[in-house]
């Protein structure tokens, strides 16, 4: 019935902020019961429905379709049962529009389903269940447990939840410090700990035990309702015992997180109470999974004893006032029987999931199979990327002699930059995190002439050139969606057929797309840190400088004739000269070519309408001709961008194909 009533919320009234909780439920229950002298549709507009107290307005549609499905022939007696459910209802329904309704019923509800699959059909009969961080419990409410036992950190939510589950055995616990230092062999009897004494006692006896344990909880992402994007909280709340535990023991940058907290201490009482038959199902965020050096100890002291046997993965957005670019899952571990686990090549196999409201229903729908690895450093792309660099002996040059950016024509106003540039240098990437969405989302990627006043960059030079342009155009290519972003990029698999093919077209793509901020600077001024004399070149450059020469003599473009006359060419035009391109990328080369000859014609209008853009450098780069055709619009750009997004559409299924992502299977 709960459930029932959530969807007909959700579906049936057109203005759901304007109803109140009792008027909601109240029709709700009058509608279900087939009162239909009092509470109908309006013959002339249906989506006006009659009360005993006015008009609502409603979606009489969906409203007729949802109850097409139920036969309202309702006993008397059960009548009087859905009328006593009213004040859960509505006490559920504040707290929901409170943010307060972390799981869903439908999500729980699938949870027990993936649960019956792992452990048993009859598993809330045999094991014993450990909800240790219960909230209301919302995620067992709506089921009966022969062995359960709920625990919450704070003693209120006890007495919200005081209606449910009364087989179960309630309690206030703090499971991140409560009992965290202790240990069965230092105190053997039941009354020393804070746990009920039968709980105690079910742990202590389960190593001789084929009973299951199931920690079967939704953990805390920080603090509840106050989340960022990937699941953590904004502010630091992360000081516990368990918090000291992991640190004496090695599990990393992990320590912070909190649900990593929960993890932790059911492996330390694994070990402690020497637990046997264990099963841990946890609803929480699958960054994990992806591995990063944030995670990596933390996994490997996690799946080094468990293994995944059944999860699933769907958008936060499904639970109460959390963003949707990001997933949930919810997973089944098992404790494992074997040890020297081999934690090399792990991948997890995960069913992409996602609830919709069909005929006035609401269900479950699978979407795809997803599969995740963790990288770790050692596979890392953006560490490949660097490692050419490691062991070269590379000099800075100074402070002030090179443009400091905040964006290609725009200088960091920083009193101290962190980017530095090397001498030689032919630009510098920026390049935050390793994953996908950090890559598109959050600009956290993109190309430079010159040094990002971010530290999280590398400078790009001749031994690191081809690396970098694969970092780059592969992260810049692979469109970021809340299922993927999270993904962690490997190295590429160079050994595999026509990898020489798509490093030339990532060198393609890192020319001309939009976050290849590359620029020539002539004798550019701008905030109070830099002051270039003379020239800034744009390595990035694809035109050879005789091509140049050419065509600015065939139109007395004497501006940019001057520039080049006496200059050599840049790094990348010798680079394009000695390879050979795919169809794709060499449609891009040309039509390139056609937009820089059409715009040649009117660079004088333009370096007048655009001045300190440097647009008199004739190795003007990508940047500052997209500057030339917001003023001056050439007939070849549009056929240009079509063919960069079909490059770019390219690039991105390569990544796969070349192991640089895992493919879903």
């Amino acid at each position: 019935i709960a459930g029932l009533f959530s969807e007909f919320s959700r579906i049936g009234f057109l203005k759901p902020d304007e109803i109140k909780t009792r008027t909601a439920v109240n029709i709700f229950m009058q509608t279900m019961v087939g009162n239909n002298e009092e509470y109908y549709l309006k013959p002339t507009n249906s989506n006006q429905l009659h009360t005993d107290d006015g008009y609502v307005d409603v979606n009489g549609a969906a409203i007729q379709a949802f109850f097409k499905h139920f036969d309202r022939n309702i006993k008397l007696s059960d009548r009087d049962k859905m009328f006593a459910m009213a004040d859960r209802l509505i006490e559920d329904s504040d707290r929901r529009h409170k943010g307060d309704f972390w799981t869903p019923t439908i999500w729980a509800n699938r949870a027990d389903e993936m649960l019956k699959s792992v452990v048993g059909s009859n598993y809330k009969d045999e094991a014993i269940i450990w909800d240790c961080a219960s909230g209301s419990k919302n995620l067992t409410r709506d089921f009966y447990y022969a062995n359960l036992y709920s625990s919450t950190l704070f003693s209120s939510e006890l007495h919200l939840g005081s209606k449910y589950n009364k087989e179960g055995i309630s309690f206030q616990y703090d499971f991140l410090n409560d009992d965290v230092e202790k240990t069965p062999t230092e105190f053997p009897n039941a009354d020393d700990w804070k746990i009920p004494n039968s709980l105690f006692n079910e742990l202590i006896n389960n190593k001789n035990s084929d009973k299951p344990i199931i920690f079967y909880t939704n953990p805390p992402y920080g603090t509840s309702g106050n989340l960022q994007k990937d699941g953590s909280s904004k502010i630091k709340m992360a000081n516990s015992k368990v918090n000291d535990y992991m640190k004496k023991n090695s599990f990393g940058k992990a320590t912070q997180q909190l649900y990593a907290q929960f993890y932790a201490r059911i492996l330390k009482m694994v070990d402690d109470f020497q637990l046997k038959n264990v099963y841990i199902a946890f609803f929480n965020n699958s960054r994990n999974y992806c591995g990063g050096d944030y995670w990596e100890k933390f996994n490997n002291k996690l799946f080094s004893k468990f293994t995944l046997e059944k999860g699933n993965m769907f958008n936060a957005g499904e639970f109460s006032d959390t963003s949707d670019t990001w997933p949930i899952t919810f997973s089944v571990f098992k404790l494992r029987s074997k040890k020297n686990i081999d934690l090399s090549n792990l991948e997890f196999h995960l069913s992409v999931e996602k609830s919709e409201i069909k005929d006035g229903i609401t269900q479950i729908n699978k979407l795809q199979n997803k599969t995740l690895r963790p990288i770790y450093a050692d596979r890392a792309l953006s560490e490949w990327m660097k490692e050419p660099l490691k062991n070269g002996k590379y000099v800075n040059l100074d402070m002030g002699t090179f443009p400091e950016l905040s964006s290609a024509m725009g200088e960091s106003k920083r009193n101290k930059p962190q980017g530095k540039l090397y001498k030689g240098s032919l630009g510098y990437i920026m390049n935050s995190a390793n994953n996908i969405g950090e890559g598109t989302i959050n600009g956290g990627v993109w190309l430079a002439t010159s040094a990002a006043y971010h530290g999280h960059g590398v400078n790009v030079m001749p031994e690191n050139f081809n690396r970098v342009i694969v970092n780059f155009a592969a992260r810049r290519a692979v469109e970021p969606t809340w299922i993927n972003a999270q993904d962690n990029f490997s190295y590429p698999n160079t050994k595999k057929n026509g990898y020489q093919t798509f490093e030339n077209d990532c060198l393609v793509y890192s020319i001309f797309d939009t976050a290849s901020n590359q620029a020539a600077y002539r004798n550019w001024k701008n905030y109070q840190n830099t002051n270039i004399k003379g020239k800034w070149i744009n390595n990035w450059f694809w035109l050879k400088r005789d091509f140049v020469l050419e065509h600015a003599e065939n139109i007395n473009q004497a501006i940019i004739y001057d520039d080049a006359r006496g200059d050599t060419d840049r790094f990348v035009a010798n680079e394009i000269e000695q390879r050979k391109f795919s169809p794709e990328a060499k449609n891009v080369l040309d039509l390139a070519t056609n937009v820089w000859i059409e715009q040649l014609q009117y660079r004088d209008l333009a370096i007048n309408d655009l001045p300190g853009k440097s647009l008199n450098a004739w190795d003007a780069g990508w940047y500052q001709m997209k500057l030339i055709q917001k003023n001056y619009p050439t007939k070849s750009m549009s056929k240009l961008q079509e063919a960069i997004k079909k490059l770019k559409q390219k690039i991105a299924k390569q990544v796969i194909y070349y192991e640089m992502l895992a493919s879903d299977k």
